[in-house]
């Protein structure tokens, strides 16, 4: 999904099973290990484990597994939540911004805009306008916002005392 060098795991997966998950009804599949090699598009699916759960059961796996659908012979569905928890820097799979904007997204608990992308990832991913994205909330904001240094507190500090040295 980031075509750049792994030095560490980028993304963790949580799926939550709503209802139970069985090969009849196409739980998912892990290829275990396969984080450790290039991704290919032809697995094998003996080398799989189907991740059969009861409902309320949890699967953690990391981003860079290999995983997928089952087939559902069962023809009845299966529902589940997936959480991925990514690094800060990272641009979310999915624009949270389209899915909830800021008129929708308002009305969430303070925690969930923040999860979804409405806070700025110090001291400058993620902004809009140069500002923390929560500043779209207001009542009313202005067409144009000044931008904003959004800087660790130790960057910010650090400055403070190259300014006063300087003076």
């Amino acid at each position: 999904m980031w075509p750049c060098t792994k030095n560490c795991e980028y993304l963790i997966n949580v799926m939550w099973a709503i209802d139970d998950f069985t090969d009849a009804n196409g739980a998912t599949r892990v290829w275990p290990r396969s984080h450790y090699s290039s991704l290919s598009r032809e697995m094998d699916l003996d080398e799989s484990v189907i991740a059969e759960m009861p409902k309320g059961s949890a699967l953690v796996f990391l981003g860079s597994v290999t995983h997928c659908g089952g087939a559902n012979t069962f023809l009845q569905h299966r529902t589940g939540i997936i959480f991925s928890y990514s690094l800060g820097w990272l641009k979310q799979y999915e624009n949270q911004f389209l899915t909830y904007p800021p008129e929708v997204a308002s009305k969430f608990p303070k925690a969930i805009q923040e999860l979804i992308g409405y806070r700025i990832h110090k001291p400058n991913l993620g902004g809009y306008e140069n500002n923390c994205p929560s500043k779209l909330f207001a009542d009313t904001r202005p067409d144009i916002l000044p931008a904003v240094d959004c800087l660790p507190p130790e960057i910010e500090k650090e400055l403070k005392m190259l300014r006063e040295q300087a003076a």
